[in-house]
C-alpha cells in the first residue's frame, strides 16, 4: 500500500499501478482470488484482463459484459466505489449482477471495486476468498476502500504527470 501513496516515485505506466493493487489485495489483504476487468467506456464494455486464484477454465477468466444494462457493474463504471457483498444480503444483491456472474459468486461473500484515472473508469476488480473461504472481514473491507482510493489517486497523478511531459 505504501507504493500507492507515492505513485510518482514508483510507477511509469497504469498497468504497474494495477499490478501493485492486485499484489496488495493478494499478499497484503490475503484474498485468495481476484479478477481485473478493464473498462472500455466508449463501447460500454468490460472484459477480464487478468485473474489469479481461479482455475484456467473458470468462466470469470473470460468474462465480458456490456454494461449499458442496469447493474452493480454499471454503477461501478460510473464512479469509484467499493461494494461489499456479505452472506446475509448476498441473495438480494445477486439480482443486480449478470445472471451468469451470479453462479460464480461464493456464498461467503466478495468485494467489487472500481478504480478511475481522473473522471475516466479504468477497471473493476472482483476479490474473494474462494468458494470455501472466509467471509469478508470489516478490516478487509475498510482496507479495500482505502486501497481503491489510493489506486484512483495514483492513476490520476500518473495521468497528469504523463500529460505534463507531452
Amino acid at each position: 500500500m505504501a507504493r500507492l501513496q507515492q505513485p510518482a516515485a514508483h510507477f511509469k505506466q497504469p498497468k504497474e499501478v494495477l499490478r501493485a493493487l492486485l499484489l496488495t489485495l493478494n499478499q497484503g489483504l490475503k484474498f485468495e482470488r481476484a479478477a481485473l476487468y478493464l473498462i472500455n467506456p466508449r463501447h460500454r464494455q468490460l472484459k477480464t484482463a487478468f485473474s489469479f486464484g481461479f482455475p484456467d477454465q473458470h468462466p470469470i477468466t473470460r468474462f465480458s459484459f456490456d454494461y449499458h444494462i442496469a447493474s452493480i457493474l454499471k454503477q461501478l463504471s460510473e464512479q469509484p466505489k467499493v461494494v461489499c457483498i456479505r452472506p446475509e444480503h448476498r441473495q438480494k444483491v445477486l439480482r443486480f449482477l449478470p445472471e451468469n456472474y451470479q453462479q460464480w459468486t461464493p456464498v461467503n461473500g466478495f468485494l467489487l471495486l472500481s478504480v478511475f484515472s481522473g473522471s475516466q473508469p479504468v477497471a473493476i476488480i472482483h476479490v474473494d476468498d474462494g468458494m470455501g473461504g472466509n467471509s469478508i472481514s470489516d478490516a478487509q473491507h475498510k482496507a479495500t476502500i482505502q486501497l481503491a482510493h489510493l489506486t484512483t489517486k495514483a492513476l490520476t497523478l500518473l495521468q497528469k504527470a504523463t500529460a505534463e511531459m507531452k
